[in-house]
């Protein structure tokens, strides 16, 4: 059996203006729709219900129910386009690095979700769809498999194994993704144990070209930063445990403007439903159907309505987690708001609100620059860390628009494990910036750039532009994801706003610097496990590992 693989849909929506959001919303609760009920099952009926919009609106976006089947169709096959196909088609001059990419966008949870494949199989299983299917994909599954081959051919080149045969390769390795597909298809996402099946695929790529693959030369762990020793297996779960216990940010209250806006997030492993009330006030769920472990509401979907819905079984809740019916109250989950800012802390204790209180960050009341950015890194998220620690957290670090010219102080709290970076603006290099920074002072501004980390993943940087909020958490084994979003203070001014987004452009830019060189510390670590802590006492970094000593 051909992989199921998609196609660029020629007709894909643009998402910008009401009317396209509203086509996409249809679309979305259509894919929700096949995957619950299957193409013959599926109903005009049971999709609006699912999007909560009236029958109507149906025909004036699509000719039909089977227009509206196949413009779903055609939507996840241009996604496939465009976060698969795509991405390596452009690596492929370097077939080790686009081995690699492939493995990860193939099985990354907002592609391989167990919604999305079941829509994949329905088509092709059900005799009356195969057809769409075909036009819809046929023509790009052979770009796929000409993909791998290109790639395989390539990588045998390298190695100089003329003995290796490419076809078999390249069938070999695609049936091994189309079963991964298919396993993830039958399980919830929550079951779902994406760093294995990224670590299969590796395995089967290294037991054929083992000078290519090695450990090193794909990233994978081997020892944590400044322990000298190989992880154990409870070392994932310990680290969830870990974040589990500190706060991590979510959103802010601005991206739920109306009663009944609603958004999924996952974060440090919790699925979390964030949901404006019809008393206005933003409150968190775990995203799970009390009935069956399924997600509510899934990410990165962003909608609204009345009450809550299960698209499965029919049980509904008020917009205060209340049951009707047979449905069992939502579990709450404790938001903690820091100047309109949403963090998720289920817990009391490492870390957390502590590193805010006593400044201004935890004062002003914060309106967001932008939607946030994330930037995904080959490297283990204590690597990442240790790199900021050591890079930016010291007398000697920069803001990177402007040396400093004289000494900024650090402070290390070793109760928490947090650290404090605080520069005088006054005193930064000559251009433009610093023209800027002493505008906005003799104006009686706060001209000192603050960096804060709040143990053990979040980066705060306080400017005269506003803040920005930085954090990292762990993504697969050997990779994780750095998310980060700029904040401009409430009423800000013309010059404030015009700070904000050099600030935001000029991390942006910086946090794109440091990736070669984080994950070039990872490759190294992996090579040869690394000896014990050389950090200097009293440091930060020399603190963060002491917290990771005592925590895993």
């Amino acid at each position: 059996m051909s992989p199921r693989l998609p196609a660029a849909g020629a007709d894909l929506p643009a998402t910008r203006g009401p009317r396209n959001r509203q086509r996409q919303r249809l679309i979305d609760a259509c894919i929700s729709a096949l995957h619950i009920h299957g193409p013959s099952r599926t109903t005009v009926e049971k999709v609006v219900a699912i999007a909560n919009l009236s029958p109507g609106i149906v025909r004036f976006y699509f000719k039909s129910k089977a227009a509206m089947l196949v413009a779903s169709l055609q939507y996840l096959a241009s996604e496939f386009d465009e976060k698969v196909l795509e991405p390596v088609m452009a690596m492929r001059e370097t077939p080790v690095e686009a081995m690699r990419r492939l493995i990860e966008l193939y099985l990354d949870p907002e592609l391989a979700s167990p919604r999305k494949i079941s829509v994949w199989y329905a088509f092709w299983g059900e005799a009356s769809a195969r057809q769409e299917y075909y036009e819809i994909c046929g023509h790009k599954d052979d770009s796929f498999v000409a993909l791998v081959r290109d790639l395989m051919g390539r990588l045998v080149a390298e190695s100089g194994d003329s003995h290796l045969d490419v076809e078999a390769l390249s069938l070999g390795f695609i049936g091994l993704l189309e079963v991964l597909w298919q396993g993830f298809a039958f399980q919830f996402e929550a079951d779902i144990d994406r760093p294995a099946a990224r670590a299969r695929c590796a395995a089967y790529l290294r037991s054929v070209f083992p000078r290519q693959f090695s450990d090193a030369a794909t990233g994978v762990r081997q020892a944590t930063p400044g322990a000298g020793t190989t992880p154990d297996a409870s070392l994932a779960r310990r680290d969830r445990e870990l974040f589990g216990r500190t706060a991590q940010p979510l959103l802010h209250e601005d991206d739920l403007p109306a009663p009944g806006d609603r958004q999924a997030v996952a974060v440090a492993g919790v699925a979390v439903l964030v949901v404006r009330d019809a008393a206005g006030t933003v409150r968190g769920w775990i995203n799970r159907c009390t009935h069956s472990p399924h997600e509510l509401w899934q990410p990165p979907r962003v909608g609204g309505g009345p009450d809550i819905r299960c698209p499965v079984h029919g049980l509904v809740w008020r917009l205060d987690g209340t049951g009707l019916g047979d449905a069992a109250a939502l579990t709450e989950l404790p938001l903690e708001r820091i100047g309109g800012l949403l963090f998720l802390r289920p817990s009391a204790g490492v870390g957390g609100r502590e590193g805010w209180s006593g400044g201004p960050a935890g004062t002003v009341g914060w309106q967001p620059l932008d939607k946030g950015s994330r930037i995904a890194v080959r490297a283990e998220w204590p690597v990442v860390v240790e790199h900021w620690l050591d890079a930016w957290f010291s007398p000697a670090a920069t803001v990177r628009f402007g040396a400093i010219d004289s000494p900024a102080r650090c402070s290390v709290d070793d109760e928490s494990g947090g650290s404090d970076w605080v520069a005088d603006g006054r005193t930064f290099g000559a251009g433009f910036a610093a023209g800027r920074f002493a505008t906005l002072a003799a104006a009686g501004g706060d001209a000192n750039w603050r960096r804060r980390f709040i143990a053990p993943n979040l980066v705060i940087e306080q400017h005269p532009g506003g803040l920005g909020v930085l954090s990292v958490l762990p993504a697969y084994d050997g990779g994780s994801h750095v998310a980060y979003r700029a904040y401009r203070p409430a009423g800000a001014d013309r010059r404030q706003q015009a700070m904000g987004w050099l600030a935001r452009r000029m991390a942006l830019r910086m946090l794109g610097e440091d990736v070669p060189i984080i994950e070039s510390l990872q490759r190294s670590l992996s090579a040869q496990p690394a000896p014990g802590s050389t950090a200097p006492a009293g440091s930060p970094l020399e603190a963060f590992r002491r917290l990771l000593r005592t925590a895993r």
